[in-house]
């Protein structure tokens, strides 16, 4: 996937986690760390501690996607979708993984702090 497929998958990412679709969400890409868990439930249990952590409404966040390729393993892209704090300094992640064999699933989501 190019550059502009994988901003775009990134945005679309954002806008169904800032509406809270995860059922759309998790029907198009997996949940890695359900861990025998439905994977509906352990998104919203790890988003919902994600948001606890920061205490903002994600609604009112800003959208930030990065984007890292790889040239070894059998990964190919991350893509860290940020739905930031509008105080810039805070915000939660959910990271994106395209593997080689071309799926995409969510790797991770998690809260994130600006350290500086």
């Amino acid at each position: 996937m190019e550059y502009e497929e994988l901003h775009k998958l990134g945005m679309d990412v954002y806008l169904l986690v800032k509406s809270n679709e995860i059922v759309t969400l998790i029907s198009m890409h997996p949940y890695a760390l359900a861990f025998g868990r439905d994977q509906v439930e352990a998104f919203n249990e790890d988003f919902a501690k994600a948001k606890q952590e920061i205490d903002f409404d994600v609604s009112n966040s800003i959208p930030e996607i990065a984007i890292s390729n790889f040239d070894t393993t059998d990964f190919v892209s991350l893509i860290e979708i940020g739905l930031q704090n509008p105080d810039l300094k805070s915000g939660i992640k959910v990271d994106l993984i395209l593997n080689q064999a071309g799926a995409i699933y969510i790797e991770d989501v998690y809260a994130y702090f600006e350290t500086h």
